[in-house]
């Protein structure tokens, strides 16, 4: 379960289309006292500064990893997924998240 937030930090749910939302995440994430912020890549959301983040669930999409030619915004999160993670912030990649954290790690 995801740490609550310290209150002035939410964890960012990165999602990428609109039917891959955070789902019964969302109510785990709640229960646990997480303040969550969806952030929309697929509709030009930017990705906050990783010093304002508390942790990270970067959800799943019908694109694939190398896809950044047809979506831009992948290889922009593919870099700040490395930031976020040598900043020292817990993150979780379902699907395509999972693959777009071990390519961001991969260059690290």
């Amino acid at each position: 379960m995801p740490a609550p937030s310290n209150g002035s930090h939410p964890w960012i749910v990165v999602q990428h289309t609109a039917t891959e939302g955070p789902g019964l995440l969302a109510g785990v994430m709640a229960e646990a006292g997480a303040d969550v912020r969806v952030v929309r890549l697929d509709l030009g959301d930017l990705l906050p500064a990783p010093s304002e983040v508390t942790g990270v669930v970067v959800m799943g999409g019908p694109m694939g990893v190398h896809d950044g030619a047809q979506y831009p915004w992948l290889t922009t999160e593919q870099r700040w997924l490395t930031t976020a993670v040598d900043a020292g912030l817990p993150v979780l990649g379902v699907c395509l998240g999972a693959q777009l954290l071990a390519a961001a790690l991969e260059h690290r």
